[in-house]
């Protein structure tokens, strides 16, 4: 009876031992398997954080060039409009010198 006792007490002593050892590799798989999930779905957020940073980069570089050139263009009518008014004027200090 202690015998047969002993032996089914190894028996699921092993048993034990064998399904912690299952358990182990399962999860240890299940572990693996979210770091990859989580390294791939970091290196897809660091993609798209430098391709959105890249495109923020290239508005500010356009909203610039349309600055420089709204002030070109500003510069430009105004010197025109002063280049009138002091044809005008002169033509009005012509007149009035007749």
């Amino acid at each position: 009876m202690k015998k047969q006792l002993h032996e089914t007490n190894q028996k699921h002593s092993f048993q034990e031992h064998r399904r912690e050892s299952e358990f182990a590799d399962q999860l240890k798989t299940v572990v693996d398997k979210h770091e990859n999930i989580l390294t791939n779905e970091k290196s897809k957020f660091e993609k798209e954080r430098s391709t959105l940073e890249g495109k923020i980069r290239d508005l500010f570089i356009k909203i610039e060039n349309a600055e420089t050139e709204q002030v070109k263009i500003r510069a430009e009518v105004e010197n025109r409009y002063e280049h009138r008014l002091a044809e005008q004027l002169d033509r009005y200090d012509r007149y009035i010198t007749i």
